[in-house]
């Protein structure tokens, strides 16, 4: 799926989104002030952002559930579908 979205967006495209996402403040600190759940999907392999780091992010929410996918990157939850899907689903009946 993230391939066949990446082959049809200009180049000029992907390089913006990736500036603006390198730019852009940093919004953690707001994990810890929120009262409804929070679910994590952390990708052990992750070259995007450093897997201590969100460990470190995580431990700041209050009402989380989080997923650790030890053989996935960033996008663990393509990588790694039927688990995510589960995790997803028992996060869900679990805010209701």
């Amino acid at each position: 799926f993230a391939t066949s979205v990446a082959k049809k967006t200009s180049k000029q495209g992907i390089i913006a989104a990736l500036y603006g996402m390198r730019d852009r403040p940093r919004r953690d600190i707001i994990l810890g002030l929120v009262d409804y759940p929070i679910m994590m999907v952390i990708g052990e392999l992750d070259n995007v952002l450093p897997f201590e780091q969100l460990l470190e992010q995580s431990q700041t929410i209050r009402n989380k559930m989080i997923l650790y996918l030890e053989h996935d990157g960033h996008f663990g939850f393509l990588e790694s579908p039927l688990q995510s899907n589960k995790a997803l689903r028992k996060f869900l009946r679990n805010c209701s």
